[in-house]
């Protein structure tokens, strides 16, 4: 089992590539606190099923996220807006 957390401090921005998570084949569990990823998410594992991402700084879930086998999605201090608006 993997878990990723990251935490942001007020005094300074933390950016993750996307490459990092790439790598993690067989990732299961992800927690993000207020980290901003920077790539693509198409290449995340298909494995991931439950996704924890406090501080999500997007307007929209990433399209290229694979969610088909998410049981347990965690974005609680965001808005999102649909975006087939």
């Amino acid at each position: 089992m993997h878990m990723l957390l990251k935490k942001k401090f007020p005094w300074k921005s933390l950016h993750l590539k996307t490459d990092a998570l790439n790598k993690m084949n067989h990732l299961k569990l992800l927690q993000l606190n207020f980290v901003e990823l920077n790539g693509s998410c198409e290449k995340f594992s298909e494995d991931l099923r439950w996704l924890c991402w406090l501080g999500f700084h997007l307007r929209y879930i990433p399209s290229g996220l694979y969610m088909g086998n998410l049981v347990a999605i965690d974005m609680s201090s965001l808005v999102i807006e649909d975006s087939k608006s």
